[in-house]
């Protein structure tokens, strides 16, 4: 413990619309080997036999979230957004049409994944509840009708969520 408390890491980025499919890809590997799709991934900190315990959420067009059921699904929403325009136009190559904010727990705290998933700390519970209200804050920022999905990650090395949004303005 560092004075007494710990930190959350947040990461916020921005991808044009080129590297979209590589990230969607990597947030949603667990969606794609239920559905037997299976890929080398560049980050060796995934655990792949843990990988079917992550869960993907995607936007239901109905205000709320739902479990995803297939990879099309997930990539359908920020499709349909980036064809809802406004103004119409072609999207310029380097314009930016996805975002993804990475919140994730001080390891001291949490755990490591496996540690949260046997909950051998004990935190399971109150972490749960801290990525929860984390990524609330999240998509009440951006707006729920942006988000396309948000992800549990429990294959790597800390637990952390991703929240993929596509905000054009």
């Amino acid at each position: 413990m560092r004075n007494g408390g710990y930190s959350v890491t947040v990461r916020h980025e921005h991808f044009k619309q080129g590297a979209a499919g590589g990230v969607l890809r990597h947030a949603i590997r667990s969606v794609e080997e239920e559905h037997g799709i299976f890929r080398e991934h560049s980050n060796k900190n995934i655990d792949a036999t843990r990988t079917s315990q992550n869960v993907v959420l995607v936007n239901d067009g109905k205000g709320g979230f739902k479990e995803a059921d297939s990879p099309e699904e997930v990539m359908q929403h920020r499709k349909s957004l980036l064809a809802k325009r406004a103004d119409k136009r072609k999207l310029r190559s380097n314009q930016n049409t996805f975002m993804e904010t990475l919140v994730q727990l001080d390891e001291e705290f949490a755990g490591s994944s496996q540690e949260f998933l046997n909950d051998a700390k004990g935190t399971a519970d109150e972490t749960g509840r801290l990525l929860e209200v984390l990524t609330e804050h999240i998509v009440n920022k951006v707006g729920q009708q942006n988000v396309n999905y948000i992800a549990l990650h429990v294959d790597e090395t800390s637990p952390h969520i991703p929240v993929s949004y596509t905000h054009l303005t």
